[in-house]
């Protein structure tokens, strides 16, 4: 499980950067992404705290990454930028150390292989997260 908990944001980071499919199979996820988000309530509390409400873990996951980008999205991409070993492109050389750490890890390679091998179930929150960030 320790592996896997280790693996799993980079595999959900990177889920939405794999080699993409073509434009009409983008289109009809574009469109099951819609019925998706159609399907979540993202209740804010008096605290501006979000309280996310779905039919499926799966919408209940995008929801969740649909309510973080629109209050923390900056972090969300700070993140992203980090685990794709691509921060000396946004930092400077000050990250250039980190960056060669990321990629001797092969942690993209290892994330796609993590995905691949997962159980249906874990793949479809997989994209779930991924599908709300880009939502």
């Amino acid at each position: 499980m320790l592996r896997i908990t280790g693996v799993l944001p980079a595999i959900i980071l990177l889920a939405g950067i794999l080699p993409g499919p073509s434009l009409a199979a983008q289109e009809e996820t574009a469109s099951s992404w819609d019925q998706v988000a159609r399907s979540v309530t993202i209740y804010r509390d008096a605290w501006g705290v979000p309280h996310i409400f779905g039919p499926t873990d799966s919408s209940v996951v995008f929801g969740h990454l649909y309510a973080q980008a629109e209050d923390n999205f900056w972090q969300l991409e700070e993140n992203f930028i980090l685990a794709t070993g691509r921060g000396a492109e946004v930092h400077g050389e000050k990250s250039l150390p980190a960056d060669i750490l990321v990629r001797a890890l092969e942690i993209r390679r290892l994330s796609i292989e993590e995905y691949e091998r997962s159980s249906p179930a874990l793949r479809e929150r997989c994209d779930a997260f991924a599908g709300g960030l880009n939502y």
